[in-house]
């Protein structure tokens, strides 16, 4: 249910001038109905003093989806569709090749919806980065134990499999912690991950 301005103009009449300043200083955050109510009463209030009507709405600017955080959502999306020439081909006699074929797609597309969400402010992104960490991290450790495996037939497929991954890793683990220690993030947002 929405409030209407008659409803946001019976809250600010109750309110002190102390009040409406601090609601004032945070105009930037308000919906439409609410800053008409408030600049509403603002005029009906004489006795108001000048420093409530002059003080500038204060803006953060570490919010929104700007530095790391578009570069992030710029990767997500882009890294995941120029991944696409790397695609395994699915072989129907091999149980594992058909394993590897659909989490490849799975992966990359749960990077593209992920990066979407944070892109778009969905109220859910930052459970959807977090799954999409921990499907990078148990996607690379699979990778890990093939390379193992495969290693004990060809040592030298396999260690490109252990190198691939560990390489691939690094970044998965520097942005999982940007998401942990971003004042950005926490702004934007209203949590970390």
């Amino acid at each position: 249910m929405t409030s209407s301005v008659a409803d946001f103009a019976e809250t600010y009449s109750k309110m002190s001038d102390d009040e409406l300043s601090r609601v004032l200083s945070d105009e930037y955050s308000l919906v439409p109905e609410a800053v008409e109510a408030l600049h509403a009463e603002l005029k009906r209030r004489p006795q108001t003093p000048p420093t409530i009507a002059t003080v500038e709405p204060q803006h953060d600017p570490l919010t929104g989806i700007h530095g790391w955080l578009f570069w992030w959502c710029f990767g997500s999306i882009v890294g995941a569709i120029l991944q696409l020439h790397n695609a395994p081909t699915a072989n129907p006699a091999s149980l594992l090749s058909l394993v590897f074929f659909v989490l490849f797609y799975a992966v990359l597309a749960l990077n593209v919806t992920t990066g979407i969400c944070v892109a778009c402010l969905a109220s859910f992104a930052l459970r959807l980065v977090f799954i999409n960490f921990i499907t990078l991290f148990i996607a690379f450790a699979l990778v890990m134990v093939v390379g193992v495996l495969t290693a004990l037939v060809s040592p030298e497929q396999g260690g490109e499999l252990i190198g691939g991954a560990l390489v691939a890793i690094v970044p998965v683990a520097i942005w999982f912690w940007y998401f942990k220690v971003s004042i950005r993030v926490r702004n934007t947002f209203g949590r970390n991950m």
